[in-house]
C-alpha cells in the first residue's frame, strides 16, 4: 500500500477540508463578534462552569456579553474586563422584550379585559376534556384547577424579583 500523501483521494480531501475552513471561518467570527443578551432578571457570571463555582460578577437583564467559548450547558462570556461562565439559558442573540403593560393603563377595564387560558386548560381541552371532565378530575383529586387559576392570577413584580433573587435558596 503506498504513502498517504501520494494517495489523490487523501489530498483532494485535505484539499476540501482546508477549502470548507476558510469558507466557514468568517461565519464562525462574525457569530463570535454578535453580542449576547441577558433574559433573565440577573444571571450570575461564574469562574468555572459550575453552579457552585464562585461569582465573579451579577449581570442584569438587557446586558450585552461577548460570547468567547461554549459547551452543552454554559458559555464564557466577557463584560468589560470581566470573563466567566454563565448559564447558556439566561442569555440570548437578541436584547430581552420589555414588559407589557397594557392592564397598567387607567383607561383599561381589568374586570372585562381578555385573561389567557391557562396551560393546562388549554392542554386538557386540547385532549378533550370538557369543564364537566375538568371538575370532576378536581373534585377526585387529581388536578386541583383552584390551585392552578390562583397561582396564574398572582402577579409578581421586579422588586419582588430582585428580593427572591438576593434572598437565594435557603440551605
Amino acid at each position: 500500500m503506498g504513502s498517504s500523501v501520494n494517495n489523490p483521494f487523501f489530498t483532494a480531501r485535505r484539499l476540501i477540508l482546508a477549502l470548507a475552513g476558510i469558507l466557514l471561518l468568517p461565519g464562525v467570527l462574525a457569530a463570535a463578534e454578535q453580542p449576547l443578551y441577558v433574559q433573565s432578571q440577573q444571571a450570575a457570571m461564574l469562574a468555572e462552569a459550575r453552579a457552585d463555582a464562585a461569582v465573579i460578577a451579577q449581570l442584569a437583564r438587557g446586558d450585552a456579553v461577548q460570547l468567547l467559548d461554549s459547551n452543552p450547558s454554559w458559555h464564557k462570556v466577557r463584560k468589560g474586563e470581566q470573563e466567566g461562565w454563565v448559564f447558556r439559558y439566561f442569555l440570548a442573540a437578541h436584547p430581552p422584550l420589555q414588559q407589557a403593560a397594557p392592564a397598567l393603563a387607567d383607561d383599561v377595564d381589568r374586570d372585562h379585559a381578555r385573561r389567557r387560558a391557562s396551560a393546562v386548560v388549554t392542554a386538557g381541552a386540547t385532549r378533550g376534556l370538557t369543564q364537566q371532565e375538568r371538575e370532576r378530575a378536581h373534585q377526585q383529586g387529581v388536578a386541583d384547577y383552584n390551585a392552578l387559576t390562583r397561582m396564574e392570577d398572582t402577579v409578581v413584580d421586579s422588586a419582588q424579583v430582585q428580593l427572591f433573587i438576593q434572598a437565594g435558596i435557603p440551605q
